[in-house]
């Protein structure tokens, strides 16, 4: 999936758990933010990627030698940044963290490509469908999604406003 398409994804999830815990509007629009930049961390390993680019030279050099779709994509990764994220942050940015990057994974299991999840133990590329249900990246289903998302975070925007004016 696209980049902007992660990143609605982990929004989306992070703004259901700002509602659920009855978050601030500026704590809300906090874990928002993180949702959507944590779901695009998988793709560090990719040269293009907008986080890969925003991290410049010091990107290359971290991450330059990974393949995509590599360990990043794997529940190796997720049991990391889980354990970084439960260790380190306070409960809610910990847990957005943990679920924009999982998102990422589950998301890219949609795709034709799918995704090494089990790697080391098996290369085999996993689906979350049957593959001939599976998308292609940036191809009309994958705009659809993001476009029922954009609706479905559009639409809790009104609630939003009075508590942010305040």
């Amino acid at each position: 999936m696209m980049g902007h398409t992660h990143a609605l994804i982990g929004s989306a999830l992070a703004l259901g758990v700002a509602l659920s815990s009855h978050a601030d509007t500026n704590h809300t629009m906090l874990l928002v933010g993180v949702g959507a930049i944590a779901a695009l961390i998988p793709d560090v390993d990719h040269p293009r990627a907008p986080i890969r680019r925003k991290l410049g030279f010091l990107g290359n050099v971290l991450f330059g030698r990974l393949k995509h779709r590599g360990i990043t994509h794997t529940l190796i990764a997720i049991v990391a940044i889980a354990a970084g994220a439960f260790t380190a942050l306070p409960p809610l940015i910990g847990e957005v963290v943990v679920l924009g990057y999982i998102s990422h994974i589950l998301s890219d299991m949609l795709t034709v490509s799918g995704l090494p999840v089990f790697w080391p133990y098996s290369k085999e590329d996993y689906h979350l469908l049957p593959k001939g249900f599976c998308m292609t990246t940036n191809t009309w289903p994958e705009h659809l999604i993001s476009l029922g998302l954009v609706v479905v975070i559009g639409s809790q925007i009104p609630g939003l406003l009075p508590r942010f004016i305040h």
